[in-house]
């Protein structure tokens, strides 16, 4: 099962570690004068080479299953499993006090971790999302080399020192780029939209009722935000007279409209309509005196006028 798969898979390794051996005794066995004994000695170093880069492999491993598998005391946080996979963990000295951490880089956070006194296990020491940091890349002075810093407007800075160039140069283009890549994958916070303020209509509509024009929709609608307290208080008695000033204007407009209405407004009985007199059906009665006897006679107003006009 996983004990087989295990042994299997890492024979290759115990091997590379013989390999270096066994090429140093056959080099005692070669003639000086034999045409491979300078390709032999050059097998050994690389050989040796080989087996100490897979051990510092082997080593690198071991500690992220260590770490992934949640033997960090003092962690209160989510699973590090859930972090994602460590794309790269290695000890530095933090500090001007040269204090030794590790490093360890998820996709979207940097972790540093410290060792017991014994050596038995990592100790949780802080966390840093990569959404609020950058890394800069520091020359060598007197005091450090090979070293970066870590600064970001929510933290102290943090002076990190590796052991060798190559070291630092990797710490900078990975966190770099894990740096980049998580701001390319966060959205981007969209500013609040401002509020527009409400347009006025003639007519007022409620839920299911109305409100005609009216007069008292001349005065001014409350400001839409209050003023800040800061103002000083020239401004606002300047201010406060501009106020006093509208009100006198429309308290004028809401007078002459009040007067227009009261002049144009009369009773219906003096907006009847004259009546209309239709020459045909008016009588007019006519008196005319013969002699001693006055004669009344009932006369349209047609005849009447057309006797006027005879005489």
């Amino acid at each position: 099962g996983l004990l087989v798969l295990t042994t299997g898979l890492s024979k290759p390794f115990r091997r590379l570690e013989k390999y270096a051996g066994m090429l140093t005794e056959m080099e005692r066995h070669v003639e000086e004068t034999h045409v491979d004994r300078g390709d032999t000695q050059r097998s050994v170093s690389v050989y040796k080479d080989i087996a100490s880069a897979c051990s510092v492999v082997r080593r690198q491993k071991e500690m992220e299953l260590e770490v992934i598998s949640g033997g960090v005391r003092g962690w209160e946080g989510e699973d590090l499993a859930n972090m994602g996979e460590i794309v790269h963990m290695g000890s530095v000295a933090v500090g001007s006090e040269h204090r030794d951490r590790y490093l360890v880089l998820f996709p979207t956070t940097l972790l540093m971790l410290s060792v017991s006194q014994r050596m038995s296990a990592f100790i949780y020491e802080g966390k840093l999302p990569l959404t609020g940091i950058s890394i800069n890349k520091l020359e060598d002075t007197d005091s450090y080399k090979n070293a970066f810093e870590i600064v970001g407007p929510m933290i102290e800075k943090i002076l990190a020192i590796c052991q060798t160039k190559e070291d630092q140069q990797t710490w900078v283009d990975l966190i770099r780029l894990q740096i980049r890549n998580v701001r390319v994958s966060s959205p981007v916070p969209t500013s609040p939209a401002r509020p527009t303020p409400p347009t006025h209509s003639p007519t007022v509509s409620g839920n299911s009722h109305s409100r005609p024009w009216s007069i008292s929709c001349l005065r001014p609608s409350p400001p839409l935000r209050f003023r800040d307290d800061k103002i000083s208080r020239n401004s606002r008695k300047t201010s406060e007279r501009g106020f006093e000033e509208d009100a006198k204007i429309l308290r004028v407009i809401e007078a002459y409209c009040t007067s227009a209405k009261t002049r144009y407004t009369v009773n219906s009985a003096m907006l009847d309509a004259p009546p209309l007199l239709i020459a045909e059906e008016e009588k007019i009665i006519d008196e005319d005196s013969k002699g001693d006897t006055n004669i009344v006679q009932e006369k349209s107003l047609v005849d009447t006028v057309y006797a006027l006009k005879d005489e």
